[in-house]
């Protein structure tokens, strides 16, 4: 009833949070959505920007969101987990450190606000082992302040990349330690759950690992075949440049 009269009196068309406060539950802090840009720089650090303050020169770095302040981000990490920061809990004008927001040593493989993240059909991963996985981004709807599976690994596997997709034409490509690859329409990847492990995208042999993946939007007419077998790889087609 409190938080229903709070809402009468202060709401508006936009949205607005309201906050706890610890020792009188009379005592309600209102945020009021706001245009923002977060900054990031290299999937190590951010920074949050009022959008008016930022008309004139936008911020430059390796990527730019633009949201707003009652957002959240979604973190995904080697490790195989996803994590959320609550943007109305950040300050303007501050730097963050990502790992410190939340709580972990484990390399940052992609930031996005979680709008944008919903607006995709797919998340795809690529393990150093080399399982590829394809789940619905409706599965990673939740709220994961101290970090939630994003995949199944192995005690000895890791991510090596997370990628959003909505196009079944769009291409993972895997590359090996040993500098083989191979690539295929997302299309031929089932769709499966957010806690598995996914099926092999390239045969590795004894010692080899997956070097770097990537999604390709268009065709690369430079990859050529070679005729290198492949073993127990339900994907035709294992490749080596040049």
């Amino acid at each position: 009833k409190v938080l229903r009269e709070v809402a009468n009196k202060f709401g508006d068309a936009r949205r607005t949070v309201i906050m706890d406060i610890a020792e009188n539950e009379d005592e309600l802090e209102e945020i009021k959505e706001e245009e923002i840009i977060v900054s990031i720089s290299d999937n190590k650090k951010l920074k949050l920007f009022s959008r008016d303050s930022k008309k004139k020169k936008p911020p430059t770095s390796n990527d730019v969101i633009y949201t707003t302040n009652l957002n959240t981000l979604a973190v995904f990490t080697e490790s195989g987990k996803m994590y959320t920061v609550d943007l109305s809990k950040l300050s303007f004008n501050k730097d963050y450190v990502i790992s410190e927001l939340i709580k972990t040593n484990d390399n940052v493989l992609l930031v996005i606000d979680t709008p944008t993240l919903n607006a995709y059909h797919n998340i795809i991963t690529v393990s150093k082992k080399g399982y590829v996985k394809k789940s619905a981004t409706s599965e990673y709807q939740i709220r994961a302040r101290k970090g939630t599976a994003a995949a199944k690994l192995d005690a000895d596997d890791m991510l090596i990349g997370v990628y959003l997709s909505s196009d079944d034409t769009n291409k993972i490509l895997i590359v090996s330690s040993s500098n083989y690859y191979n690539y295929y329409d997302i299309g031929q990847l089932s769709q499966i759950g957010r806690v598995t492990r996914g099926v092999k995208g390239i045969k590795l042999d004894k010692e080899e690992t997956v070097a770097s993946a990537d999604l390709i939007k268009d065709d690369d007419n430079t990859l050529t075949t070679t005729s290198r077998a492949v073993k127990g790889n339900k994907y035709e087609g294992v490749r080596k440049n040049g």
